[in-house]
């Protein structure tokens, strides 16, 4: 595989989210976990704008 030096990679399995960062080289990656957020599902109207007119 080939994956840049410093490149995050990001795993999500719909349930968890896992944030890697690639230590090694571009064609010897060595991923070293940086974060695994506690994700909980409480945005559910993410991107609906406000529907009243305007005016």
């Amino acid at each position: 595989m080939k994956l840049s030096h410093n490149a995050h990679v990001a795993l999500d399995d719909g349930e968890s989210f896992t944030l890697f960062i690639n230590r090694g080289q571009i064609f010897e990656p060595k991923l070293e976990l940086v974060e695994t957020p506690d994700l909980k599902a409480t945005n559910f109207s993410a991107g609906v704008r406000h529907q009243d007119q305007l005016g």
